[in-house]
């Protein structure tokens, strides 16, 4: 229990949403042959209907930190274990004093049970997902007013109203199991349950399918499961409560055996299964070309990401070297440097856009040796399509070096106001829809 358990690549996740001061959080599609998406699907049991399924993992590096730090308040107050208190920050006499102050040592000792469990949420979804749960808001539900979840996605879906489960690590840690609740907050311990002075409230609550915390901090969202609501449902299996929980009348029995919804578990599966897998086990196609030069002799190459790609060795080399663009088909990692030098500027021109009534945006690429402009409809989602381009410039994703060494566009840019298609201008009645697709493969929404 030292290490918080996060998915394959979370960490990475994490660091690049920092980096990108236009975001709160990033988003990254999931392929459907990764092991990462098919142990979701065994999760939520919906391998009957994955295929209408757009699951997609997020990374907040706010929410994440908050989670952290909640996680090590917690275990500060309650552990005893000086390896687990270590790697929050004590020091060896904080430690020693620390754990001399255990009063009941026959109490089994802590886990912060850090779990995957279901959210649906009828107010605003990219809230949820940019600012986390608030408190302030929390539902009046069965057990009382807290924050709820669930281990059944059918049972979350009576209180979605955007056709989207979100999946949370939530940390559960002391969890009592309960009929009925109505404080505001954690239920308090009996004094025989308390491992010392400090530890006196539960810190979630459940009954049947339903999981209950009082602080917004204790969970954090890792993946939306995005599903057509005419067309799909979900099975409302009902489950009892795991061997951790807690009774009112005392300490929870060791389990005898594993929680399908245990973070650290389904993390480990998804790790150790992309890690083994080659491109025989992930049953990939045989590829005779190279997916980037289409024209050299290959051979299936593992990723920085431990994904499997279909490369040459040159191509190879250029990817690692950072001089042409190149992001896992798998999971949508980037893998290497990519061409962002220079600076993204933005104008209005009074010169109508044909066929929208509206002006110009002309948005400017000032290049070492070259300057690019291309033209956007001043109209509300021409705007918006803008403040995306300006978010996959922050990561260096606009551009890519060709074979004479030159950047090009990788998302495509109308560079004249008219031809038409034909001359890569307008009108083009197609046009900002294609472009918004082309941005949510990289993660850009």
């Amino acid at each position: 229990m030292n290490k918080i358990p996060t998915p394959p690549n979370y960490e990475t996740s994490i660091k690049a949403a920092f980096q990108d001061s236009t975001l709160s959080y990033s988003r990254h599609p999931l392929n459907e042959a990764t092991a990462e998406f098919t142990i979701l699907m065994d999760l939520m049991d919906a391998h009957h209907i994955q295929n209408g399924l757009t699951v997609s993992r997020i990374a907040n590096p706010v929410l994440y930190s908050q989670f952290c730090a909640r996680r090590a308040e917690l275990i500060k107050l309650k552990c005893r274990d000086s390896s687990i208190l270590q790697s929050v920050g004590l020091t060896e006499e904080e430690i020693s004093l620390w754990t001399s102050s255990q009063t009941l040592k026959e109490l089994p000792e802590y886990s912060d049970n850090c779990a995957l469990l279901f959210h649906c949420t009828k107010t605003d979804l990219n809230a949820v997902l940019s600012e986390g749960l608030d408190n302030r808001k929390a539902a009046q539900g069965s057990l009382g007013p807290g924050i709820y979840f669930s281990a059944s996605p059918g049972y979350s879906l009576r209180y979605d109203r955007f056709s989207t489960i979100i999946v949370f690590m939530v940390l559960l840690g002391d969890c009592l199991n309960v009929t009925q609740h109505q404080s505001p907050r954690e239920p308090e311990k009996a004094p025989s349950q308390r491992r010392n002075k400090f530890d006196m409230f539960f810190d979630s609550i459940c009954s049947n399918d339903q999981y209950v915390i009082f602080n917004a901090s204790q969970c954090v969202p890792l993946y939306t499961v995005a599903y057509n609501s005419a067309s799909t449902s979900f099975p409302h299996k009902s489950r009892a409560p795991p061997a951790f929980t807690w009774s009112s009348n005392g300490p929870p029995q060791i389990p005898s055996k594993s929680w399908k919804f245990d973070a650290r578990q389904v993390f480990a599966k998804m790790s150790s299964t992309i890690v083994a897998a080659g491109p025989q086990k992930l049953n990939l196609p045989a590829v005779a070309v190279c997916q980037i030069c289409t024209n050299c002799p290959c051979e299936w190459i593992q990723l920085t990401c431990s994904h499997w790609f279909n490369l040459c060795s040159q191509c190879r080399n250029e990817l690692e070297d950072g001089n042409i663009f190149g992001q896992c088909p798998w999971c949508s990692l980037i893998v290497h440097k990519c061409y962002g030098k220079g600076s993204m500027t933005t104008s209005v021109i009074y010169h109508r856009t044909p066929g929208y009534d509206s002006r110009t945006i002309a948005v400017d690429y000032k290049l070492p040796g070259s300057t690019k402009r291309a033209y956007f409809p001043q109209t509300t989602e021409g705007s918006r399509i803008v403040e995306l381009l300006k978010r996959a410039w922050d990561r260096r994703l606009t551009f890519k070096l060709d074979q004479s060494n030159k950047p090009v566009f990788i998302f495509e840019h109308k560079t004249s106001l008219s031809g038409g298609i034909e001359k890569n201008g307008y009108p083009d009645t197609g046009y900002l829809e294609r472009l918004v697709k082309e941005l949510e493969k990289y993660g850009i929404q």
